[in-house]
């Protein structure tokens, strides 16, 4: 056995990713949306050709990226599609040797009988990643859009390797494990996160933990489900963290974005559709150019640190500090930890026998860190399995033996 029995994402690391906000608006108007400024603005072809010929160039230039990715973001995208129509086929016919992806995320309503052919037959060079939040339920409660508006079957036809995105509000969070495998059965491949920017509590704490378990269940007794990233994510690090903390994402980096006008800034949460002229942070004025230190000391001596998403662009929108995480997600992150923990452990024990280097790794993480926080979660509101831990230590000691 080579594959995984988890697959987990690797990245790209000489990947340089170029954000082009091809427009600020929106056909739809989501209950969690952070893009406070929609307007009618839109990127014009000759100013997005001109920051991809420097795009270009630079990467060609560069000793730490091979390729380029051009990422189309909104608003919705498909809202200027005349201009991702034609910048794709531009790119397709200039002369240059830097190897290229355009892509895009969207909520997938405006696909429809004028643009599916050209999808179709530039489907190698253009992947439009869609939101979709669950079942038919959840995304009208937390888009309002109507049934049968996303096609959904064309999707996964003509990319059936990339993978769906889900968004978890407040409202959606008790159907969490209804909503993912309703969307896993259909046939979709699917990764999930839990809204940014709300007011989490104890008692959705205790929620997701059930959802979470619901989801274990199904992964446990149904073969053909692919574990969600929600239960699969590794655990390597957690139970001895690193004693510093370093930049978390590529914001900045290997990431970059150019708002309509041509502006630059680390990536779009930083841009005017999310904070408006007054408020926006350009690149250059936001001190994470470099690979430096951003730590919120309130997190100094959590374990979960580094294994706890952060984005310096909701910290600064919601907190005005790229630093300061929102605390509100500790519960539901712990909760997290230790459901990953207890699905991971039960879920290689069932496949002992199959098991490759990577998922013996994996599982030694996860023990690591069940052991590590054992204590604290019996102290806390949600619920622990200890036994699972040590049962599938013994079997992970006598599998490496």
């Amino acid at each position: 056995m080579t594959t995984p029995l988890i697959e987990t994402s690797k990245g790209f690391k000489k990947r340089r990713i170029c954000m082009l906000m091809v427009t600020h608006d929106c056909n739809l108007n989501c209950s969690y949306c952070y893009e406070s400024f929609k307007s009618k603005r839109r990127m014009d072809a000759a100013l997005a050709k001109d920051i991809l010929l420097r795009e270009l160039a630079f990467v060609r230039q560069s000793e730490k990226f091979e390729e380029l990715e051009i990422n189309f973001m909104g608003g919705e995208p498909f809202m200027n599609f005349a201009l991702i129509k034609e910048i794709v086929e531009w790119l397709l016919g200039l002369k240059q040797d830097v190897p290229f992806i355009t892509s895009c995320s969207t909520n997938g309503t405006l696909i429809d009988d004028t643009n599916r052919d050209w999808l179709r037959a530039h489907r190698k060079y253009f992947i439009p990643g869609l939101s979709y939040d669950g079942d038919f339920d959840m995304q009208q409660q937390n888009r309002g859009t109507a049934d049968n508006s996303i096609d959904m079957r064309f999707f996964m036809e003509t990319w059936p390797t990339v993978t769906f995105h889900m968004t978890v509000s407040k409202e959606t969070l008790p159907h969490l494990a209804k909503g993912t495998l309703t969307l896993q059965r259909a046939g979709g491949k699917l990764d999930a996160a839990l809204a940014q920017g709300i007011d989490w509590t104890d008692e959705d704490a205790a929620i997701f933990r059930r959802q979470l378990g619901l989801l274990a269940e199904a992964y446990l007794s149904d073969e053909a489900l692919r574990p969600i990233n929600l239960l699969a994510r590794p655990l390597f690090g957690v139970a001895t963290p690193d004693p510093t903390q370093g930049k978390f994402c590529g914001a900045g980096t290997s990431m970059i974005t150019y708002d309509i006008d041509g502006k630059t800034y680390p990536c779009h949460m930083f841009s005017t559709i999310v904070l408006g002229s007054e408020r926006a942070l350009e690149l250059e004025k936001s001190g994470i150019e470099a690979d430096c230190h951003i730590a919120d000391r309130f997190c100094d001596n959590c374990n979960l640190r580094n294994w706890c998403p952060t984005c310096y662009g909701f910290n600064y929108r919601f907190r005005g500090n790229i630093s300061i995480r929102d605390h509100r997600w500790c519960t539901m992150i712990r909760t997290k930890a230790i459901a990953s923990c207890e699905f991971q452990i039960a879920y290689y024990r069932k496949h002992i026998d199959k098991l490759t280097q990577e998922d013996m790794a994996q599982l030694k993480g996860a023990l690591k860190t069940y052991h590590a926080f054992v204590e604290a979660v019996e102290h806390n509101t949600f619920e622990a399995s200890p036994c699972a831990c040590f049962e599938a230590r013994s079997l992970s000691e006598d599998r490496a033996g």
